[in-house]
């Protein structure tokens, strides 16, 4: 395939296209902001050239309701530099959880397989929108650093998807310990918080009487 003959896409909604696989052509897109190949029946691993896929401009991607089973060749950190958006839920996907870009808002992997715990680089990732990690074989401690986030969330738009959440779910995982402190200041934004069906232990931290939205 000639590189120079394929067009320079900025938007590509790719979604319930019965697509089997990622397409080859993406290898050679490097302007795209916004990417969606959801509900297409992929399987196999995310290929590794993905990674350098409009690496410097890609703000929303989602490869949800598809059958991946991991990823080839998986950084610690994901690499697009802009990304906001990101949406894996509903596959296969194995493996320790990819540690959200630092722009990251909406950072949803529900339904997989991931194992291990929650690196503590995801404190990184401060402007989270919504994070649904649920259902899901993670474990270990939750990490401090999601009391974080519940004073950070903010409205805002994800490409062309328009989050009006303030979400945290971890529920139906492995975690055990105790609860971190979420809304350690009043006014915080979250409206739900779904840590069920783990192994926590202990007394809810007194900072959820700030959590005036809940």
């Amino acid at each position: 395939m000639n590189a120079s003959s394929i067009p320079r896409l900025e938007y590509l909604g790719l979604g319930s296209c019965n697509i089997r696989e990622f397409p080859n052509f993406l290898r050679y897109q490097d302007t795209l902001f916004y990417l969606n190949l959801s509900w297409n029946g992929m399987h196999g691993q995310v290929p590794k050239w993905m990674w350098n896929t409009s690496r410097e401009s890609l703000e929303f991607l989602d490869i949800s309701h598809n059958l991946l089973s991991g990823f080839d060749q998986p950084p610690v950190v994901l690499p697009w530099v802009e990304l906001e958006g990101l949406d894996l839920s509903l596959n296969r996907l194995s493996g320790p959880l990819l540690v959200p870009s630092l722009h990251m808002q909406f950072y949803h992997i529900s339904n997989n397989k991931p194992t291990g715990e929650i690196s503590p680089l995801i404190g990184n990732a401060s402007f989270f929108v919504s994070l649904d990690l649920s259902n899901n074989h993670l474990s270990g401690m939750l990490p401090r650093c999601l009391g974080n986030y519940s004073n950070t969330l903010q409205v805002s738009g994800v490409g062309f998807l328009k989050i009006e959440k303030r979400v945290l779910s971890v529920a139906n995982n492995y975690f055990n310990g105790t609860l971190p402190h979420l809304c350690t200041t009043n006014g915080s934004g979250l409206i739900m918080i779904d840590v069920s069906r783990n192994q926590l232990q202990g007394k809810l931290p007194r900072s959820l009487a700030n959590c005036l939205k809940l």
